[in-house]
């Protein structure tokens, strides 16, 4: 008879004891689950940069600054040059002649320039173009006298065909004329019917390609022979 309350207090703890873990069973879970059961993340679009990647950089601007900016070049102050003085770099010393740039003007006032070797001493004016087999297409040899007058002109040992321009002391031209080699005697002679001071030789047909005629002046050392 003494057993039976013991039995049934142990009845009612273990009565007890179910309630309570029942109750605990019904309440949701707070704890973060394992890692292990954590459900895979979702996989980024296949056109998606990975949030790991490192976002694309501008491309560098073209305009460069700062120390890597060219500095614009130097402004060189270049003395000027004469239109009409200088002498054509094509032209080689070649003694005993000198060499300049003349000019050729035309009746209305076009000026064609013309780099030449000069003659200017009876030495130089006796040799000319004797023996030369080329001369450049826009070069010639320019004649200077002391004084006016009707000296002619021979191709005596000259391979060259070539013209001549003659102009009087005025720079005005007097007359054109075409020139053939001559290697052996007797030789023509050329001159114009008129007194001259200065004369121009050339390639032959130079004078007409250019359209020299009537009314062409020549002028020298940057202003007119007669002056």
């Amino acid at each position: 008879m003494q057993d039976r309350p013991r039995i049934a207090i142990a009845g009612w703890l273990i009565a007890l004891a179910a309630v309570i873990v029942a109750s605990c069973a019904a309440q949701p879970s707070t704890s973060d689950p394992p890692s292990s059961l954590a459900a895979p993340p979702s996989a980024p679009p296949l056109d998606a940069p990975s949030p790991d990647a490192p976002s694309p950089s501008a491309p560098p601007s073209q305009t460069p600054t700062g120390d890597s900016a060219p500095s614009d070049p130097p402004v060189v102050d270049r003395p000027a040059t004469s239109e009409t003085l200088d002498p054509s770099p094509r032209l080689s010393p070649w003694p005993p002649f000198s060499q300049t740039v003349v000019e050729l003007r035309s009746p209305d006032g076009v000026a064609h320039r013309m780099p030449v070797h000069v003659a200017a001493t009876p030495a130089a004016r006796r040799l000319g173009l004797m023996g030369r087999s080329d001369l450049p297409s826009d070069v010639g040899m320019l004649f200077l006298f002391d004084s006016v007058g009707r000296p002619s002109f021979w191709m005596k040992d000259t391979p060259l065909p070539l013209s001549i321009a003659f102009f009087d002391a005025d720079g005005r031209l007097l007359a054109t004329m075409d020139m053939d080699p001559c290697l052996a005697d007797p030789c023509p002679r050329y001159a114009p019917d008129a007194d001259y001071l200065s004369a121009i030789e050339a390639n032959r047909g130079f004078f007409e390609r250019l359209g020299v005629g009537p009314g062409w002046r020549l002028e020298v050392d940057g202003g007119l022979l007669a002056e």
